[in-house]
């Protein structure tokens, strides 16, 4: 039989042993929780992250579209004022031609005007040239 020595012995390595195997276990599980842990902490980080970008670019998104709207609007103002501007811009022309070719034909009318007016002066001359030869 074993001595009281011995089985004091036997039972305080068993008791080691198990002691040993249990703080193992204990440590094993709590570096998984751990590891578990930090890798949820950095998945949630990194979630919040992509929200965060995915919020941002929604702003800017916005803001973009804003922009295009107030563009847009602004380019058929100016599309508007060009349309407008080119038809004064013909119907001025078409002005300008038509007062040229009033102020010609004035002055053709004038010119006729004034050589029929020579002519007449030059047929009263002439008859009156002829009364004198004649008599």
């Amino acid at each position: 039989m074993m001595t009281s020595k011995e089985e004091q012995s036997k039972n305080t390595n068993q008791l080691l042993c198990t002691l040993d195997a249990s703080t193992t276990a204990t440590s094993h599980t709590t570096n998984h929780t751990i590891m578990k842990t930090s890798s949820t902490t950095s998945t949630k980080a990194s979630i919040s992250q992509h929200i965060k970008t995915l919020q941002q670019l929604n702003n800017e998104y916005k803001q973009l579209q804003y922009s295009e709207s107030q563009l847009t609007t602004y380019l058929h103002r100016l599309q508007q004022q060009q349309t407008s501007l080119q038809l004064a811009l013909d119907q001025s022309s078409t002005s300008i031609e038509q007062q040229r070719d009033k102020e010609s034909k004035l002055k053709d009318d004038e010119a006729v005007k004034r050589l029929e007016e020579a002519l007449m002066m030059n047929d009263d001359d002439s008859d009156s040239s002829d009364d004198v030869c004649s008599v």
